[in-house]
């Protein structure tokens, strides 16, 4: 009689582990509030549309790889929306982990 195996198991890293947090974190404390009382721009002022393309490409790898039956679910929209999608769950997902983090 044949037994199913288990398939070996594959060790994935997210592309946000290593780097994203660090860099969000490394970004917060460039900006404060006393930049906008000063009348200083903020940050994402220097946005160019090409680090915004790679801005939605992380948000949809994130979202793929933490909720794999919601990132799914998106692939039944527009691009335009599923990308919207993805930007709204990792800011959700970040701002979570920014307060049950070790602070």
């Amino acid at each position: 009689r044949a037994v199913a195996q288990q398939p070996a198991e594959l060790e994935v890293e997210c592309p946000s582990e290593d780097n994203g947090l660090k860099r969000s974190v490394a970004r917060s404390e460039k900006f404060t509030l006393g930049d906008l009382a000063e009348g200083r721009a903020a940050p994402l002022a220097e946005l160019t549309p090409q680090a915004l393309e790679e801005s939605y490409e992380r948000c949809g790898l994130v979202t793929e790889y933490y909720a794999k039956t919601f990132y799914l679910g998106t692939q039944l929209m527009t691009q335009e929306k599923a990308r919207a999608i993805w930007a709204i769950y990792v800011w959700c997902r970040r701002t979570d982990e920014l307060v049950d983090g070790p602070h």
